[in-house]
């Protein structure tokens, strides 16, 4: 795969995907959670400087050893967690009424490096939800012509995606802090929380040279 981007790209060309946040899946979420419900509870620094704070892991659904989620998504890990390997890493993702798919975890290290044997160099790697509010400004009308966000209140009464208590609590306190709001466009707390499993990864081609051996050496633009 990472061959077949490099080699369509012109230097300085960008290849950008979507992957799983495996540090986030399996850290924050499979292995934190097991603590703080087995009565443990901690705060866990990231290297993002976020922390996974105690209140907000109580809010989570334990479903069982290998499987949590909320009232709109699951996932369920096939592997055992603490043997997890560099490629294979399975699990099972389910989200209501859209998608119930396998997937698989990204090693990021191992990401870097193969994208780099095709000269591929990584320029961006960030979570959803930190994506999202970088960019959300910038991003606005596409937003409203993807009809990506739902509108809170809610016209006429219309059913709401998200069930669980204190899901627009958010988009209450921002319209009580702010002027000339009545509704705006939110995501329920289930649904932002699905979208901080995932993130965005970009790479850059390299510029290309030949050496005598006819073989490719890659540097920086």
């Amino acid at each position: 795969m990472m061959q077949n981007a490099a080699e369509t790209l012109r230097a300085g060309g960008y290849f950008i995907a979507s992957i799983p946040d495996a540090y986030n899946l399996v850290v924050n979420k499979l292995w934190d959670i097991e603590r703080t419900f087995r009565g443990h509870p901690r705060v866990l620094s990231t290297p993002r400087r976020e922390n996974i704070l105690i209140d907000e892991l109580s809010r989570w659904k334990k479903i069982d050893g290998n499987k949590f989620g909320n009232d709109i998504f699951s996932v369920e890990f096939l592997i055992e967690k603490e043997n997890i390997p560099l490629f294979g890493a399975k699990y099972n993702f389910h989200l209501e009424g859209v998608v119930d798919c396998p997937e698989f975890l990204v090693f990021l290290p191992l990401l870097k490096k193969l994208a780099l044997k095709y000269g591929l160099e990584m320029v961006l790697f960030e979570r959803f939800d930190e994506f999202y509010n970088r960019m959300k400004n910038e991003g606005r009308s596409l937003l409203g012509n993807m009809q990506a966000l739902e509108t809170y209140p809610p016209y006429h009464e219309a059913p709401l995606l998200g069930q669980a208590p204190g899901d627009y609590l958010h988009a209450v306190q921002y319209m009580q802090n702010s002027t000339g709001h009545r509704k705006i466009g939110t995501l329920s707390h289930s649904e932002w929380e699905a979208t901080s499993l995932y993130a965005v990864v970009a790479f850059q081609k390299m510029r290309t040279t030949w050496n005598s051996e006819g073989k490719p050496e890659y540097s920086k633009l």
